[in-house]
């Protein structure tokens, strides 16, 4: 595992490296016991959150699942790493982005959403990857 790239409330998300391919991969580092919650409805979470990734696989642009690991404190799910930044990054770097780009984007989102709804999925947290 090499930098931290994102911290949240479920976890820390680091940079780490595919030892057979060299390939860039985000590794999230999540606690089996997290705030109020017991032990017991965490592991539940992270089970429902493995699950729901799996059922999105065959999903065109959804992120991909490489590998979920654990031991007695932390469960580390391996995903391919989006780097592209968000979308407030990309409007920062390049200004407004045009009306047919936002709508293309909004399109990618809206058929992830399509596929969540379809697996009677309900995503709080949609992101996408931005080219």
């Amino acid at each position: 595992m090499g930098k931290i790239i994102g911290i949240g409330f479920f976890g820390r998300v680091y940079i780490g490296s595919e030892i057979a391919t060299g390939r860039e991969v985000a590794i999230k580092v999540m606690p089996k016991q997290r705030g109020k919650l017991t032990r017991e409805r965490t592991l539940e979470k992270l089970l429902l959150e493995v699950e729901s990734l799996r059922t999105l696989q065959s999903t065109p642009n959804a992120v991909r699942l490489l590998g979920v690991f654990e031991d007695e404190e932390e469960v580390q799910m391996v995903t391919e790493l989006c780097a592209g930044g968000d979308l407030e990054q990309l409007s920062e770097q390049v200004g407004n982005l045009p009306e047919r780009a936002v709508a293309l984007i909004a399109y990618e989102v809206l058929k992830i959403v399509d596929a969540c709804h379809e697996a009677h999925i309900l995503h709080g947290d949609i992101k996408t990857a931005v080219p």
